[in-house]
């Protein structure tokens, strides 16, 4: 169930509320919000994915911790902080406000990520990782993750068994690949979730924001290198590859199931499952 704009007024007393058709997973709004542009991000108490709501907040105060040890010159990446929160049973969602950034999504340009921000990435994710909460294990969500349905219903779609069977198939020829790791990981690390901040006066840099913290974990960064290459044809830098490359069928696995999940009639379910079909039968 989405909420009502008044609604929103009601829980959180904002003001000037617009909703922002951006995404698909789940309801956001922009607004003012104790003197300050804000964006709200609405979370259903129905969760498929073991708590996003609580895993973007895990996710975003491990990365404060890490951005209050640096100096602000040094900092090329930018990430959302948290304004407030709200959970209300009544009408069974959680709602963060987030400071809003603005800048350009990697969507609408010529794609490719900058060295520098690789680097500065991978740097960040390793130092923030030791604050993720262990609970929030790649290893431990994978398999949960890639072999659960979003409601019983589901497990008799024909696209659903096709899906479980490949992915049943794929999770036994990858049972030895160690998934362990002490990295944070955005966990859907595209394009559109990045966006370029560009500067206000002459002297600075542009800088470089990452959105959209809700599928985070704790592991190797190099999944979201892989997962940023298959879906987004974002490349990492040349001397990452072979890193990248062990993490390729977990990013397309999981590309897969979200399609399987979430938009299960459209040509891009097919074309997930054909790509899980193809590297389940190369390896």
């Amino acid at each position: 169930m989405n909420l009502t704009s008044d609604q929103l007024v009601e829980i959180t007393n904002a003001n000037n509320l617009h909703p922002l058709i951006l995404g698909e997973s789940i309801q956001k709004f922009t607004g003012k919000y104790k003197e300050q542009k804000v964006i709200f991000r609405i979370y259903p108490d129905s969760d498929y994915y073991q708590n996003r709501f609580e895993r973007e907040g895990a996710a975003l105060e491990a990365i404060a911790k890490v951005v209050k040890q640096m100096h602000t010159d040094e900092q090329l990446i930018i990430i959302p902080e948290i304004i407030d929160e709200w959970i209300s049973e009544e009408a069974g969602c959680s709602i963060r406000a987030l400071s809003w950034i603005h800048g350009q999504a990697f969507s609408s340009m010529e794609p490719y990520l900058d060295f520098q921000l690789v680097i500065e990435l991978i740097e960040l994710m390793k130092r923030a990782g030791k604050y993720m909460p262990a609970k929030f294990s790649f290893e431990q969500d994978v398999v949960k993750k890639l072999t659960q349905p979003r409601n019983k219903e589901q497990e008799n779609e024909e696209k659903w068994i096709l899906y479980l069977q490949l992915i049943t198939e794929f999770l036994e020829q990858q049972k030895k690949t160690k998934l362990a790791g002490t990295h944070l990981i955005h966990g859907d690390f595209h394009e559109g979730n990045i966006l370029q901040v560009y500067p206000t006066t002459k002297e600075q840099e542009a800088k470089y924001a990452i959105i959209d913290w809700e599928f985070a974990s704790k592991g190797s960064i190099y999944f979201d290198l892989a997962y940023a290459q298959e879906y987004s044809k974002v490349h990492p830098p040349l001397h990452l590859q072979r890193e990248v490359n062990i993490w390729k069928g977990f990013a397309i696995a999981s590309l897969a199931h979200w399609y399987v999940i979430n938009d299960r009639k459209s040509n891009n379910t097919d074309l997930w499952l054909k790509k899980l079909e193809h590297f389940v039968k190369k390896i």
